[in-house]
């Protein structure tokens, strides 16, 4: 999550061009790629109500989203998620 008091920055590529946020928060988005495909592949432009086995409110798509992470793209990680924020809008 950006913050308006402290953006991310990307790092000197001697640090293996990770990103850094706010205290605690480091990741290379080179390993979010498997996310980011999955959300393209199964998500992007389709009917949720079609792909969700429940009910495609926020709540349940941030859960999906969650353990489909954790699951998937957690075990191959140093970190771990701490949060998901699904918007329905950029300003919701």
């Amino acid at each position: 999550m950006r913050s308006a008091t402290r953006p991310f920055v990307p790092c000197r590529a001697d640090r293996g061009g990770r990103v850094v946020g706010p205290p605690g928060f480091v990741t290379d988005f080179g390993d979010l790629a498997a996310f980011k495909r999955y959300l393209d592949a199964e998500l992007d432009h389709r009917v949720l109500n079609d792909v969700l086995s429940v009910e495609p409110t926020l709540e349940n798509l941030a859960r999906h989203l969650a353990e489909w992470f954790v699951a998937e793209v957690e075990p191959g990680i140093p970190g771990r998620l701490g949060a998901v924020r699904v918007s329905e809008t950029a300003s919701s």
